[in-house]
């Protein structure tokens, strides 16, 4: 089973990322030639790079497995839910101006404060929507809503994701 094999998976890549992480700390105590540096330390940001996307990748893909075995724990906790949607505003903002199109973040102001949920579960859907938005939108933008469903539910928010015709 898929599941038996997340420790190992895991390690491995954590592994890889925390030894790039070692190397770009430590690339200031080699004296030299500092075009080799600057190579190295571009490899180092591209292994680091890929090393995330995978590590990503194969937890998605054991979420997935977990959750067809009936297996998947929400961690449900207290947190502050404007800082958390500033936090995905702000990442899917520069992949917006990279792909030069416009990303607009409208919230409404009845949301409430402090909300309770998975908040690596509601951050990975969020932001693969909105990944995905920004990816598959060419022309003109992406227009990300938050706001109350209704007034008893707290931990409820609806997004709406306007994708540019093709």
């Amino acid at each position: 089973m898929l599941i038996e094999y997340e420790p190992r998976t895991k390690n491995s890549f954590n592994g890889i990322l925390g030894y790039a992480q070692i190397l770009k700390r430590n690339i200031g105590y080699f004296p030299g030639d500092f075009s080799i540096v600057t190579r190295q330390i571009e490899g180092l940001n591209i292994i680091e790079e890929c090393g995330d996307n995978l590590l990503t990748l194969i937890n998605e893909i054991l979420d997935l497995a977990k959750i067809e075995a009936g297996k998947m724990e929400l961690q449900i906790s207290s947190f502050s839910l404007t800082n958390f949607l500033k936090n995905i505003v702000d990442i899917v903002q520069i992949r917006a101006e990279q792909k030069k199109i416009s990303f607009v973040y409208q919230s409404s102001q009845y949301l409430p404060k402090i909300v309770q949920g998975d908040v690596k579960k509601i951050r990975q859907i969020l932001m693969n929507l909105l990944s995905n938005a920004i990816k598959f939108t060419d022309i003109g933008g992406v227009t990300f809503k938050v706001s109350l469903i209704s007034g008893d539910a707290i931990n409820r928010v609806s997004t709406s994701l306007n994708l540019s015709p093709h």
